[in-house]
């Protein structure tokens, strides 16, 4: 039993780092943040294996909101959240800047907060995991 876990385990060390390693060579990662809000965005090709996609979390303290935009670098997202808080809005990813334009509406705590903002990117590198 316990070599068998053992064997589990390298098999999926093995089979996440090759998974990763495929990802990282056929994405981008970028960070970013304005102070305030900051965003995850990862764009890759989608689950058909032929389209695009980014996948986005928005981070504000200890909440975070994920979506995806599909096929584009900017268009309407609808980020979700815990307790039906989200944001509702617009996106584009300017990749030769390294910018963000994030523009909608926030809920949160039936409050709704309305953002628009410019945020500065880092492209994160998956190979120095």
């Amino acid at each position: 039993m316990k070599n068998s876990i053992k064997s589990g385990l390298i098999a999926l060390f093995i089979v996440s780092a090759f998974v990763l390693g495929a990802q990282a060579a056929d994405s981008t990662w970028l960070l970013c943040d304005n102070g305030v809000i900051a965003v995850s965005s990862v764009e890759h090709r989608a689950g058909d294996g032929f389209n695009r996609m980014t996948s986005l979390s928005l981070i504000l303290g200890g909440n975070i909101f994920g979506g995806e935009l599909r096929g584009a670098d900017a268009g309407k997202v609808s980020l979700s959240g815990k307790n039906n808080d989200g944001f509702t809005g617009t996106v584009s990813i300017d990749y030769s800047t390294n910018r963000l334009m994030l523009k909608g509406i926030l809920n949160m705590s039936n409050s709704a907060f309305n953002i628009d903002s410019e945020l500065q990117c880092k492209e994160m590198n998956a190979q120095q995991l």
